[in-house]
């Protein structure tokens, strides 16, 4: 009676395991290298190394500022 027991707990939450989170893609996805300051601005730079814009996270969303 306990192996049934475990083996059916196991299957339980070995099931809920393998669920697929779903992923957000986005169609024109940013391009180029985004670093971190020590302010807690994410500056993005192009493959030359240009800065191209500022961001800053609100929320859990990154906000464009400059």
């Amino acid at each position: 009676m306990k192996r049934f027991f475990c083996i059916a707990l196991i299957s339980m939450f070995a099931s809920t395991t393998l669920a697929a989170i779903p992923v957000r893609e986005l169609k024109n996805p940013p391009q180029g290298t985004f670093k971190k300051t020590r302010s807690g601005k994410i500056v993005q730079y192009d493959k030359k190394g240009k800065k191209i814009g500022v961001y800053k996270l609100q929320s859990g969303t990154l906000v464009r500022v400059k």
